[in-house]
């Protein structure tokens, strides 16, 4: 990995030998930096020394995506086709997290008392409530507004409006959390490769 500034200046690289393959960060409420890769979760501190990793018996294959509740509360894609909510430190499972069509998951998001979790060969975005219990999709397959092609990354906004990623015809679509479609940022369809991580 490669830490840059604000201001894009590259400033030094941080990893380790059994860091492999990482494909996200997040920083913890104490400045430290998760990162998640093909070994497991690794936890660097503010100096980028190694500090400690996070896997253990309650991930079985973590991969894809992890983020950082509000809470401080760590969610992470893993295998089995789930989701799992860690306490911050990373040593006590809090929640699993399953999908009632058995699809793997992709991204996940904390909004408020709710999980939202995309799900890239499925087409849709699922919510679930703060007990992991599924509450309503968002999205159908397909092209139009309001419908999603191989939905990737999430974000809320400051609006509290959900933005997700179509890798297949790179757009933003905008919806409200109760999934009601508002707008389309992009759209112009420039590639058909799969992202290897969900081949």
């Amino acid at each position: 990995m490669q830490l840059f500034s604000s201001q894009g200046e590259y400033l030094k690289a941080i990893g380790t030998k059994e860091l492999t393959g990482p494909t996200t960060v997040a920083f913890t409420r104490s400045s430290d930096l998760i990162v998640l890769a093909s070994r497991g979760i690794f936890c660097f501190n503010e100096s980028g020394k190694c500090v400690k990793n996070i896997t253990n018996k309650h991930l079985n294959k973590p991969y894809g995506s992890l983020t950082i509740a509000r809470d401080g509360h760590v969610v992470v894609c893993d295998g089995n086709n789930i989701e799992k909510v860690l306490t911050p430190d990373g040593s006590e499972l809090l929640l699993t997290i399953s999908d009632p069509d058995r699809v793997r998951p992709t991204y996940a998001v904390c909004h408020q008392d709710t999980f939202v979790v995309s799900y890239y060969w499925a087409d849709n975005v699922k919510i679930f409530s703060k007990d992991g219990l599924f509450m309503y999709r968002i999205g159908t397959p397909g092209s139009g507004d309001g419908q999603l092609c191989r939905p990737a990354g999430l974000i809320n906004d400051r609006f509290s409006s959900l933005v997700v990623c179509g890798s297949y015809n790179s757009r933003l679509q905008i919806f409200t959390i109760e999934g009601k479609f508002l707008s389309t940022i992009g759209g112009q369809h420039t590639s058909l490769t799969v992202d290897p991580r969900h081949a």
